[in-house]
């Protein structure tokens, strides 16, 4: 449970809607506890403000870990969150100026997000020659869904 997540999906146990869901709901998170027969604390940072903010869930009565995501089970919500790590994200122009930068992955949608702009000035680069991730020193190829929805990786 430790490291950052992003929180993909809360599920209310009884139906009812509650505003801070949707404040949480895509935000980055880490969970500060999460035992069985306690409150599970969340600490996430949602997008209207960018600072930390904490929400303390009914009674845990299951918490699952699976290879990228976590699944917390209150008496009243399901609250799932999938991992987040922090890679370098590194553009090569015009046969090998490579331009590198940080960037946040999601590990279970392979998500790239967060991609720090670049100080090198952009003038004269013309050919962009191919984009890459850096994972715990693995280089993983970059595209750019036919969307507006960002970066994906391969791998």
């Amino acid at each position: 449970m430790n490291g950052n997540y992003i929180i993909t999906a809360i599920a209310p146990q009884n139906g009812k809607h509650n505003l801070y869901h949707d404040e949480m709901r895509g935000s980055i998170a880490s969970v500060v506890s999460a035992e069985i027969g306690d409150g599970a604390v969340i600490r996430y940072i949602p997008e209207y403000d960018n600072r930390p903010h904490y929400v303390t869930t009914s009674t845990v009565k299951s918490v699952e870990e699976g290879d990228n995501s976590l699944v917390i089970e209150t008496n009243n919500t399901i609250y799932t969150l999938q991992v987040v790590t922090e890679a370098e994200f590194t553009s090569v122009w015009d046969g090998g100026f490579a331009v590198a930068t940080s960037c946040k992955v999601n590990m279970a949608t392979k998500e790239v997000f967060d991609i720090e702009v670049s100080e090198e000035s952009a003038d004269g680069l013309d050919v962009l020659d191919e984009q890459y991730i850096t994972i715990d020193g693995e280089k993983f190829p970059v595209f750019d869904a036919e969307t507006d929805d960002g970066y994906w990786y391969k791998g």
